[in-house]
């Protein structure tokens, strides 16, 4: 009965509510189905249970919104995916393609769909073939390239061909993923474009040998810093380096005793904010940079602190009576927070 009243109420925001309710009745869906507004008859459309027949009619829907919404539903029938895999609105074949139940048949139909945004949706798929990813490297829509580029299927021997492409764009891409194999990296690091040259510096696969030599130079210690291979003898003597400083504090492997150091510097507020956000900081740092509040920006070590995974509850409990609302926040939204304690922030003064 409450369903009922609120599918007739007149604010079609409440509508749409209803008709994307899992709970909504098959006769509430019937009804919403011929509402005026679109937005409410594509959540009919959208629903997991509105049935077959309801989802022909709104196959046929005028507003293209609506198809699109037909087209994401989970139950959707493979005849109504092959319909609306020829539908003359791009978004709606797009919607196709990002449904987890289309067939492979009507996939590789929409592989020449003229539009873009299609085939960057194909070559997002994590499921994508190989050979289709093969195909798309070459194709006229540099987002599809790059789709390409960062798939996890993607080919050494694709990788190591685009390496090489002309387009700045295109070997920037292939510097940041994380599958690109060494023998492109070691020629991408002297890149003629900075960024393609940062990138490969800063990838996991870049040979040991080769990031201890690059550590050397000014215009490369940087992102050795960040990259989370770089030996630990490496990380030692950057942290030394004021330029070097936040990108060790940042990195993944940067060990304990190191972390220690680098959260000994009283005036650097940045530095000491990273520490506290890395996963290896220990609870006894942790619990020692939890009351930092020496200078006015101390309360960004604090929220990342707060923010922390591996901030033990009784740290969290004292930084939920912090004077800064943005560490309280920052408790708050912490999965370890215990109920109590949010019960106890939902009275925050502050809103």
């Amino acid at each position: 009965p409450l369903l009922a009243k609120l599918a007739e109420d007149e604010d079609e925001d409440v509508r749409y509510t209803v008709a994307k309710n899992a709970n909504t009745p098959v006769s509430l869906l019937e009804k919403l189905a011929e509402d005026e507004n679109g937005k409410v008859r594509g959540w009919v459309g959208e629903n997991k249970n509105t049935p077959l027949s309801l989802l022909k009619k709104l196959a046929e829907d005028v507003n293209g919104e609506v198809r699109l919404s037909v087209a994401r539903n989970k139950n959707i029938p493979v005849s109504l995916l092959e319909k609306l895999a020829e539908d003359e609105d791009g978004f709606v074949r797009e919607s196709v393609v990002t449904n987890a139940n289309t067939p492979v048949h009507v996939l590789e139909k929409l592989e020449e769909d003229k539009s873009g945004r299609v085939r960057l949706r194909l070559a997002e798929r994590e499921n994508a073939p190989v050979s289709l990813l093969e195909k798309f490297a070459e194709d006229e829509d540099k987002y599809v390239i790059y789709a390409v580029i960062q798939h996890a299927n993607a080919p050494v021997s694709l990788l190591e061909k685009l390496a090489e492409d002309k387009n700045k764009y295109v070997r920037y891409a292939v510097a940041r993923n994380k599958n690109t194999p060494a023998s492109p990296l070691e020629k991408l690091v002297y890149d003629d474009d900075e960024y393609v040259c940062s990138s490969a510096i800063a990838n996991a696969n870049t040979p040991i040998t080769l990031l201890e030599k690059l550590a050397e130079f000014n215009d490369s210690k940087i992102s050795v810093a960040r990259n989370p291979s770089t030996p630990v003898t490496v990380l030692e003597k950057l942290a030394k380096d004021k330029d070097c400083k936040e990108s060790v504090a940042n990195n993944p492997s940067t060990p304990i005793p190191v972390l220690e150091k680098l959260a000994k510097g009283k005036r650097n507020w940045e530095v000491r904010s990273l520490v506290a956000a890395n996963a290896n900081t220990p609870v006894s740092l942790l619990e020692k940079l939890a009351n930092n509040n020496n200078y006015d920006e101390d309360y960004n070590v604090r929220c990342r602190v707060a923010a922390n995974a591996n901030t033990p509850v009784s740290v969290l409990v004292k930084l939920a009576e912090d004077e800064n609302e943005s560490v309280r926040y920052s408790v708050a939204e912490n999965a370890n927070t215990t109920v109590p304690l949010l019960e106890k922030l939902a009275e925050d003064e502050d809103d």
